[in-house]
This record gives structure tokens, sequence and C-alpha cells, in this order.
């Protein structure tokens, strides 16, 4: 299940967002409310799992977040939000490029809901194609 978490309670999903992430200061500036945006989580009460969409489009995934919920969840968002994802399924210390065959299920999610390849480094970035946000008021380039 799906929610839009409140503004006011932003600060229950902070501490689902511990481990490094690519760009670490964006979703820094939402959390300290300098950076507008929206989180969409598996429970307004006691979240577990959480999206963050920045309102640059920038969208960051939670630490505990599993592949059926994210996908579900990004199948949703991808209806009215134009999304670029920055994700570290499988975070390494230090940061480095992953080998071949790493990181192959979130690839296979992201052309699943028809983003665009995703960037193989430390993270996996994949934005939405042009076609896949054909229903939305703004279409930004890829």
């Amino acid at each position: 299940m799906l929610f839009q978490l409140p503004e006011e309670k932003k600060d229950l999903i902070f501490p689902l967002f511990k481990n490094r992430q690519p760009n670490r200061s964006a979703p820094g500036c939402y959390f300290n409310g300098t950076m507008p945006g929206k989180a969409f989580v598996d429970d307004l009460n006691a979240p577990a799992k959480a999206i963050c969409r920045l309102d640059m489009s920038w969208t960051y995934i939670s630490d505990g977040a599993d592949f059926p919920w994210i996908e579900e969840t990004l199948h949703e968002l991808i209806k009215t939000d134009w999304l670029q994802v920055i994700w570290v399924p499988e975070r390494k210390e230090p940061l480095q490029k992953p080998r071949d065959g790493e990181n192959t299920e979130s690839v296979r999610l992201a052309e699943k809901l028809g983003f665009v390849n995703p960037v193989a480094y430390d993270f996996i970035f994949f934005a939405q194609k042009k076609e896949t946000a054909a229903g939305l008021s703004v279409v930004q380039p890829v």
C-alpha cells in the first residue's frame, strides 16, 4: 500500500535513509526544509519503507525498501510525476564501479517500468523515457 506522507511527518522517515546516497545533500535539504518534495511510505504512522521525490525530480529510495514495494510504488508515481531515480541497492564501501552482473535486479526493474538504462557506476540512476511520461503535463528531456 502507498501513502503520501504529510509534510509535518517527514521526521518519521529520516532514519530510513542512513546509508550514504549519491548527492546526499539533496535529500538532506528536503529533510531540513530547504528543498520541497514529497515522500511516499508504506505506513503513515510507522513507516518502514519510503521513497522521496524532490520537486527537481530526483527520487531517493530508503535503505530497507524491498523490490516488490519499490516496483509497486514507482509504477504508481510514474503515472503522475516525471522521475529520475538515484538508488544504491547494494552499497559497497568505499564507493566503486560495479562489476558486470552487479545490480542486475535493479536494472531489470528499471527496464520493466520503462526507464532509461541505468548509469553503470557506484549507484543506479535511471530517468523515465519520454514515451512513458506521455500523460504528464511536463515532459522533461532525458
